[in-house]
């Protein structure tokens, strides 16, 4: 008899426990709103003769990245300038030095393709401004919003074999 009921139990149970988990409103956890403040926190960010920048090749972000643009002793301030894809200007910021992190305006990227320059300002040397680096590079999301196929589609078949 235990054996009869035993592939309907393991057939039933995983909607059972799906429907108490999900359905029950008090514990729902906004796991893309934690994801995105985490994203505002750069991993590891290189500084110039203490710490490697990792990610000298990375073409892809979740996190505020921070890159390896070399400091010109003469400037004053470093002009951060963001391009989408097809050219237009998304967001600048200044900042004291030219690897620091994109952490002030990462939250207002969206997820897609940008080309950022960093430009020396005030400069000595009677330039207005000089180019230290620039990079292209892709936002992606940390977290996927939407829905995924249940865990037990998968595994019914699993259970199913396990009989012979």
């Amino acid at each position: 008899m235990l054996e009869k009921l035993r592939l309907p139990i393991f057939c039933i149970l995983p909607f059972i426990i799906s429907f108490c988990g999900f359905c029950n409103g008090e514990n729902k956890t906004n796991f893309a709103m934690i994801a995105q403040k985490e994203s505002m926190e750069p991993i590891h960010p290189g500084i110039p003769g203490k710490r490697p920048f990792w990610n000298t090749f990375s073409k892809r972000f979740i996190y505020a990245p921070a890159f390896d643009f070399k400091a010109i002793s003469d400037a004053e301030t470093y002009r951060f300038s963001i391009l989408s894809e097809d050219g237009e200007e998304v967001v600048v910021f200044e900042a004291e030095n030219p690897w620091l992190p994109l952490t002030p305006i990462w939250d207002e990227l969206p997820f897609e393709r940008f080309q950022l320059t960093v430009e020396a300002l005030g400069l000595k040397n009677g330039k207005d401004t000089q180019i230290v680096g620039q990079r292209e590079f892709l936002k992606s999301p940390s977290f996927f919003v939407g829905t995924h196929l249940p865990v037990m589609l998968i595994s019914v078949p699993i259970l199913l074999d396990s009989d012979k």
